[in-house]
């Protein structure tokens, strides 16, 4: 069609708008992304801060590895907390504890997150209004606790 032929046509009144359907999406987060702040630090002695643990540490010097399988940042350091900002609707947290689930405390937005060690979920929140959120995970005992994925729920596609 031209561009005559285009100008020519009459206003119909009618605004074409597609729609966005929103879809829950899980993203996850490796313990090792930059986007979890670690404190004191992120890598250090496991008694004074976080500290990168392997399950399977390396046992031969210069193979170019540090360590072998899966892996979390690990700490004994009561006080020693990590946290992540993100939108969603809901959150989890997966590691472990060597002591009693009361080493960790999980909170987002100061609510509790419910808990459960088992199948290495720490701990949960679903039914978030979907906004932006602080998780925050304390080191309330001495047992030793890591953290290996943090997955949140977010809309992708929603209006705007």
């Amino acid at each position: 069609m031209n561009r005559r032929k285009l100008l020519g046509l009459p206003l119909l009144g009618l605004i074409y708008t597609p729609m966005a359907i929103a879809t829950a999406i899980n993203i996850t987060v490796s313990h090792l992304s930059p986007t979890i702040n670690y404190f004191p630090s992120r890598s250090g002695e496991s008694a004074s801060t976080w500290n990168v643990t392997y399950t399977r540490p390396q046992d031969e010097p210069n193979i170019g590895a540090i360590g072998d399988g899966p892996s979390s940042h690990y700490t004994t350091f009561t006080g020693a907390s990590a946290s992540l900002g993100f939108v969603g609707t809901a959150v989890y947290v997966y590691g472990y504890t060597n002591g009693s689930d009361s080493d960790v405390s999980l909170s987002i937005g100061g609510q509790k997150l419910d808990t459960r060690n088992e199948d290495g979920l720490l701990g949960w929140k679903k039914g978030l209004k979907d906004q932006w959120w602080d998780l925050a995970v304390n080191v309330t005992g001495g047992g030793g606790a890591g953290i290996q994925i943090i997955t949140f729920t977010t809309e992708f596609g929603a209006k705007g």
